[in-house]
């Protein structure tokens, strides 16, 4: 049994990275954050294949994030290879410490593309950046 946390900036592809672990078997059970939101909060991906900008004032953010952390409490009770998700530096031994009261080993796996890649992705068509896409890529590069 393993706890993985898949961690990088938002917009860096840590939901694709998820994704081919589900599908080689690696992880059973998949807590992604960003999934949680858009099902808890109704949104859903536009034509360009993005979420629309989520603030983090949202109330469904702060939900997702419970479930998240309640998802992965129970499939690591229940056995199961665990996938966790964060656009969040530092969050390291949040997670670490979930493994360690299942008594399962932990895996850290970092998907940055870097700072221009990510403010690209996140950037409107016309190249400007909300202020929410502004705060996530400062939430992880400082």
């Amino acid at each position: 049994m393993t706890l993985q946390l898949i961690e990088g900036p938002a917009g860096g592809g840590k939901s694709g990275v998820a994704a081919l672990l589900l599908a080689a078997g690696e992880i059973e059970v998949l807590a992604d954050v960003t999934a949680l939101w858009a099902a808890l909060g109704g949104a859903q991906r536009g034509p360009d294949g993005r979420y629309p900008v989520r603030f983090d004032d949202d109330p469904a953010l702060a939900i997702a994030r419970y479930v998240q952390a309640a998802v992965v409490r129970q499939a690591l009770e229940d056995g199961y290879d665990v996938g966790v998700t964060t656009s969040q530096r530092n969050r390291v031994e949040h997670w670490r410490r979930f493994a360690d009261d299942a008594g399962t080993a932990f895996l850290v796996r970092t998907v940055d593309p870097g700072r221009d890649v990510v403010r690209e992705r996140l950037s409107e068509p016309d190249g400007s950046l909300s202020d929410a896409c502004a705060r996530a890529i400062r939430r992880w590069y400082g």
